[in-house]
C-alpha cells in the first residue's frame, strides 16, 4: 500500500517537473488557483436517501445503521493546478478538493418511565471526509477574453469513515469505511482573463467517484459539482 502510494506521488511529481520544465522553454502557461464551490447528490442512492430510523441495515452488503446518509449539497474547497499549451487550445490540469460530507435527521427518544409520553427528538448525524485528487484536460473554444472549454479527468478519490453523532447523548459512533476509490469526471465551464496574471473560472462536472474498485454491490457516489475559482499565472 506505501509503496503504490509512493509511486503514484513519484508519477504526478514527474508530470509536474516535466510541465514546468516544458513551459520555460516553450513560454507556455502555468497557473495556480483555488475554487469553491457545491457538491450535489443526482438521483436517488444510499448517500443521499434520508437517515430514516435506528437499527441494523444491509445496504448493498455493508452493514449500516441508516437506511441512507441523507447527503444533499455540500461544500468543497480545493486547489488546482493549471498547464495551458500557447499554440493548441489545450490544456491540463492536476486539481485536489475536500468535502465534508453531513447528513441530518431527527430520531425519536422515549421516556421508559412514563412511556404514556409523547417521543422527544433529537438530531442525528452522518459525518464523512472526502478528499479527491483528480489529473485530466481541457479542449478550449477562445473567443477573445472568454474561453469555453470541455473537460474530463481521472479522479483518485479517498472516502473516509462514516461516523454518526448523536446530539442528545453527545456521542459519536462508527458506521463503515469506505478507502480508496478511481473515477472520472466529464464537465464543462468558462475561463475569463481578467489581466495578464489573473483569471476567473466557473464550472460545472459530472464525477462517477467509484466508478473503480467499488465494492460488490456498492452504490455509485455520482455527483454534480458547480464551482468558482480565482487562477494566478506563474509563468
Amino acid at each position: 500500500m506505501f509503496k503504490g502510494c509512493c509511486m503514484k506521488l513519484f508519477v504526478i511529481s514527474f508530470l509536474l517537473f516535466m510541465i514546468v520544465h516544458f513551459n520555460s522553454v516553450n513560454s507556455q502557461n502555468l497557473s495556480i488557483g483555488f475554487m469553491g464551490g457545491i457538491k450535489s447528490f443526482p438521483g436517488n442512492s444510499y448517500y443521499s436517501k434520508d437517515i430514516g430510523w435506528p437499527g441494523i441495515y444491509e445496504i448493498n452488503g455493508t452493514r449500516t445503521w441508516f437506511t441512507g446518509l441523507g447527503f444533499s449539497s455540500e461544500l468543497n474547497l480545493g486547489l488546482v493546478l493549471n498547464y495551458r499549451f500557447s499554440e493548441l487550445p489545450l490544456g491540463l490540469t492536476l486539481d485536489f478538493n475536500y468535502s465534508s460530507m453531513n447528513g441530518k435527521s431527527n430520531w425519536p427518544q422515549w421516556d421508559l418511565n412514563n412511556p404514556e409520553l409523547p417521543p422527544t427528538y433529537s438530531d442525528i448525524e452522518a459525518r464523512m471526509d472526502y478528499y479527491s485528487l483528480g489529473l485530466g484536460g481541457k479542449y478550449f473554444f477562445p473567443i477573445e477574453r472568454f474561453e469555453p472549454y470541455i473537460s474530463v479527468s481521472a479522479l483518485m478519490n479517498y472516502f473516509g469513515d462514516v461516523k454518526s453523532y448523536y446530539k442528545k447523548m453527545d456521542s459519536e459512533y462508527f458506521v463503515n469505511n469506505y478507502g480508496l476509490r478511481y473515477g472520472l469526471s466529464f464537465g464543462g465551464g468558462m475561463d475569463y482573463k481578467l489581466s495578464k496574471s489573473i483569471s476567473v473560472n466557473g464550472n460545472i462536472a459530472f464525477e462517477m467517484n467509484n466508478f473503480i474498485k467499488s465494492r460488490e454491490g456498492e452504490d455509485k457516489f455520482n455527483t454534480l459539482m458547480y464551482s468558482f475559482g480565482i487562477a494566478y499565472y506563474l509563468l
